[in-house]
């Protein structure tokens, strides 16, 4: 029997939930243009003027083929929520990235949040306020696709932590860390993976484009992807603050995978489970042992890349990521639930 050792809990929640955007079916989505714009920017680019010509924002187009060709195979294979496949390159932390596949072989979308991968014309790590001098952002983007016109409002939240850049035919979400001052990730998608997330406040005129819902067993491989996703995307941010990679832990794993099913199955949100369980019991019913221990909690993000960036920008929840006693990491996925158990062992 594995013996549980009295440990040190952190706790954290993440109940904010701006991948679960208000969707208006709106008749007059012509209004006036001259909404006040988000940030007065003297310096600017335009669509033109931004480098697409190099850099992994060039792969979106291309087809899964030519990646192999040029890059290998993938080290893995995750199934998403929007009709494409993410191939994920994780040979190396330091320059990661997941390339989405869709079902006739195209790229549509792809992220990274690694110091070394080439995301022009933006960069890991770069200043928030270089950024801004050479972006002119709106705190709308309009979209035209399949008859159908899309407006994303974005909020000053959005425009603070996630602006939404159009470079020529494709859009770059990029994520920014509010305690850094920088950026920690970029998300490029075409215009139809960007309608099927569709990450911001919602009008549109026309037919609704809408990702299929997927079927129970398709959401227990998108599930196994995203937990493998959360680990690597949590040891990028710990390997870019110079701390240890934390290792998987399969016990921590199933635990928080329960907490996260019975969160959904039972609707509420809390370290508390409904039962009034709390981490500590949960440990101990999954035998896991453990010197310091600590939980993040997510709900209704679009995925695990915009889980894990809100957890960045949330304090608490980065402590827990960033806490050197941690060693292990379970995660456990259910459907749009998301729990982390961090665990520190002697």
């Amino acid at each position: 029997m594995i013996i549980i050792l009295a440990g040190t809990f952190y706790f954290s929640v993440w109940r904010d939930t701006p991948d679960d955007p208000a969707l208006i079916e709106d008749n007059s989505i012509n209004r006036e243009e001259d909404q006040e714009k988000a940030k007065d920017l003297t310096e600017s680019f335009s669509d033109d003027d931004a480098n697409l010509n190099e850099g992994l924002a060039t792969w979106i187009g291309e087809t899964g083929e030519k990646l192999i060709e040029e890059i290998g195979e993938p080290d893995r294979v995750d199934l998403s929520a929007y009709g494409y496949e993410w191939w994920v390159y994780n040979e190396s932390v330091s320059s990661y990235v997941q390339f989405g596949v869709n079902k006739d072989n195209k790229i549509v979308t792809l992220f990274s949040s690694a110091e070394e991968a080439d995301l022009s014309p933006f960069y890991i790590g770069e200043e928030v306020d270089t950024l801004y001098k050479k972006l002119n952002m709106n705190s709308f983007v309009e979209v035209k696709h399949e008859g159908t016109t899309y407006r994303f409002e974005l909020s000053e939240e959005d425009l603070h932590y996630r602006p939404l850049v159009k470079l020529g035919d494709i859009y770059a979400q990029v994520y920014l860390d509010k305690f850094l001052g920088e950026i920690s990730g970029v998300r490029y998608m075409d215009k139809e993976t960007l309608v099927l997330h569709r990450p911001y406040e919602l009008t549109y005129r026309g037919e609704l484009h809408e990702a299929p819902e997927p079927t129970e067993e398709e959401w227990r491989q998108i599930e196994a992807g995203s937990e493998a996703q959360v680990l690597d995307l949590t040891n990028i941010i710990r390997v870019r603050s110079d701390l240890s990679v934390l290792k998987p832990d399969e016990e921590a794993s199933d635990v928080a995978f329960l907490h996260s099913e019975d969160m959904m199955e039972n609707d509420y949100f809390s370290h508390e489970s409904i039962d009034g369980s709390t981490l500590a019991d949960r440990l101990k019913e999954g035998d896991v042992s453990y010197a310091t221990a600590g939980e993040n909690i997510a709900a209704n993000y679009s995925d695990s890349i915009a889980a894990v960036e809100g957890w960045l920008n949330s304090k608490g929840h980065r402590e827990n990521m960033l806490n050197e006693d941690f060693t292990h990491l379970g995660v456990g996925v259910y459907h749009k639930y998301y729990t982390q158990n961090f665990i520190g062992i002697r």
